[in-house]
């Protein structure tokens, strides 16, 4: 993802794990991680009674998004209070700012890569 994705962010940063998109934006940033890697943390783990009931599994092949809107953002789109974001409002937002996401199907390989590639993936 890291190779095949851009927003007007430029390309998304990537160091130790989560990948944001915005990392520095004073205006909004989206930060992208499994949630398997998560709970394995000391700080993302799950609490001992959630433990071994099968959330580890489940959790293996999901992916969190998070969508942080910073106070510039929230004064442009006229969010003063939380409480006045409705949860479909919330849905839409999240939605629009992920639409910003540009995801392409190919990768530009760096030269030295592409030279190494045996003659019939070239």
């Amino acid at each position: 993802m890291e190779f095949k994705t851009k927003t007007r962010h430029g390309r998304l940063s990537m160091k130790g794990g989560p990948l944001y998109f915005g990392k520095k934006s004073e205006r909004w940033a989206i930060k992208l991680y499994s949630k398997a890697e998560e709970i394995k943390t000391k700080t993302g783990a799950l609490p001992e009674q959630l433990q071994n009931i099968g959330i580890e599994s489940w959790a293996q092949n999901k992916l969190r998004i998070e969508l942080r809107l910073h106070s510039k953002e929230l004064v442009k789109l006229d969010i003063i209070n939380a409480m006045h974001v409705l949860p479909e409002h919330a849905a839409t937002l999240f939605n629009d700012y992920l639409a910003k996401i540009n995801v392409t199907d190919q990768i530009k390989l760096p030269t030295e890569t592409a030279n190494n590639l045996p003659n019939r993936l070239k």
